[in-house]
């Protein structure tokens, strides 16, 4: 992080001393001209007797030319140095390192058996499968949120026979691992997304951003994750933000969406009465599609927002699968200025 503040320093001293060389060179070069025309064009209109020029500022075309020259040479050496100077970054951060933030937005995945419940007239809690009801009674929060290692560990979780993904160890507990519905177990995803800012008990916010298929199983979520919750903390804010829900195969409402989620966060106080900021907030991808995690990124792109996704492990099953990463990206000049 220092060696990142050090290099953005002297990119700020160099791009600095660029203008400024460049704006007194032009300063003193249209002064120049503007003077040394001065007469000339006054004699020609009779306004006074025509001079061979304003010899007495010479001085000051040779300043403007030698600041103009140096402009230029500093240019050219930014610019042959760019990919060292001004290279693109993105920052993977450990998630043991300072990750825990106050407020998560995060997409939702479909629960199909969520979802024939709906169908059948349930809503909320009621519309949780008998999968849900034994991960948040049974295994609860700590043990439901940990990667597929800690599963392992735990008896939750073997892969199956297919090879393809994980499962659980009993049909109730398919839900923390690969379920072969491929339903219940994307909820926990968002569990492992939640944990490291659950284990520093700093969230106060998550605000849920539904797909057009998940606007109402969304709901049955949040009850099933405050009820979780609940069992590690004081449950913070949980909100749903089923006014427009967004199309997850289109870029735009899901990058509108998740703009308007975090002028949302950052009306927010946190629990001791603090104002959200942008250093407070990280957008989880895990359980959008491709456009999703596009727009999550650009979203988070140097904003001080971070970014966060949780790592499968399904194809092939990989212990090291349930890993949630965060990357703080930044983007520099030489983003803007490489040859294509």
């Amino acid at each position: 992080m220092k060696r990142l503040l050090r290099k953005e320093f002297w990119q700020a001293v160099l791009l600095s001393a660029l203008v400024l060389l460049a704006a007194v060179s032009v300063a003193l070069m249209s002064e120049y001209f503007a003077r040394f025309f001065d007469r000339p064009i006054a004699a020609l209109w009779g306004q006074g007797e025509q001079q061979p020029g304003a010899s007495g500022l010479d001085w000051q075309f040779w300043t403007a030319l030698f600041f103009f020259a140096l402009s230029i040479l500093l240019f050219m050496t930014i610019a042959g140095r760019r990919k060292v100077w001004f290279g693109s970054s993105a920052a993977l951060l450990k998630a043991e390192s300072d990750t825990a933030r106050k407020v998560v937005i995060m997409g939702l995945s479909p629960d199909n058996g969520v979802e024939e419940n709906l169908r059948d007239g349930k809503s909320g809690e009621a519309a949780l499968t008998p999968e849900l009801i034994h991960l948040r009674d049974e295994i609860g929060f700590e043990k439901a949120s940990g990667t597929i290692a800690e599963m392992i560990a735990d008896g939750l979780l073997e892969p199956h026979p297919s090879g393809r993904f994980w499962v659980g160890k009993t049909v109730r507990s398919g839900p923390a691992g690969g379920h072969p519905n491929g339903a219940s177990h994307r909820w926990v995803q968002n569990l492992r997304a939640l944990r490291v800012h659950v284990a520093e008990n700093r969230l106060s916010h998550v605000f849920i951003v539904p797909s057009l298929q998940t606007a109402q199983s969304a709901q049955v979520f949040k009850c099933l994750l405050a009820t979780m919750l609940r069992q590690m903390m004081e449950a913070p804010v949980i909100e749903v933000l089923d006014d427009n829900p967004a199309d997850y195969d289109s870029f735009e409402p899901v990058r509108d969406a998740l703009i308007a989620a975090r002028k949302k966060a950052l009306a927010s106080h946190d629990g001791t009465g603090q104002k959200i900021t942008d250093k407070d907030i990280c957008i989880d991808a895990t359980s959008g599609k491709a456009t999703f995690s596009i727009a999550a990124a650009l979203v988070t792109l140097n904003h001080d927002l971070l970014y966060s996704y949780v790592t499968t492990g399904e194809e092939p099953p990989s212990e090291a699968g349930g890993k949630p990463l965060f990357y703080d990206a930044t983007v520099d000049l030489a983003a803007f200025i490489h040859d294509v």
